[in-house]
């Protein structure tokens, strides 16, 4: 777990899918993690959110995207370059841990903004009740970020 540490000190971009959008824009934060990293996308996240933003960069699969979902895409823009991906969704997270990759949940994200002092104590802690109203995180996926702000706090001393 202290891994994750290290993987926030060199974060410096990451995919982005629909879900952690729309939980990073209730919870406030999709700006404060816009400028703090690089972030991408597809365009049908743009259509299956409604938000648009220049925030966000947009990744054209072209022709190698056209049998994919949505989802899938937002899988192989991580994948191909090279870079973590941020969702909500099991089945990309699965298939990132099973590729080896670095992965993120918006909670998560929320964490890496307080360790990069992006977000003070009051923000963060607002910003995570905001994603809370909204999101459905198993028990184990909060008791898994509540390990993490753990780390993190400790780390801020």
């Amino acid at each position: 777990m202290k891994n994750i540490l290290e993987q926030f000190a060199r974060l410096d971009q990451a995919v982005i899918d629909a879900s952690s959008v729309i939980y990073l824009e209730k919870a406030g934060c999709l700006s404060a993690l816009a400028g703090t990293i690089v972030l991408k996308t597809v365009p049908g996240v743009f259509k299956e959110t409604g938000i648009l933003t220049e925030d966000i960069g947009t990744v054209d699969m072209g022709e190698a995207g056209n049998d994919l979902t949505t989802d899938q895409k937002v899988g192989r823009c991580a994948e191909n370059l090279g870079c973590p991906v941020i969702s909500e969704d099991r089945a990309i997270l699965h298939k990132a841990r099973r590729q080896g990759m670095e992965y993120f949940n918006a909670l998560v994200m929320l964490h890496f903004l307080l360790f990069r002092g992006v977000l003070d104590e009051d923000w963060h802690r607002i910003a995570c009740e905001r994603l809370l109203m909204v999101a459905r995180y198993s028990p184990e996926v909060l008791r898994i970020g509540n390990e993490i702000y753990n780390l993190v706090k400790s780390a801020r001393g």
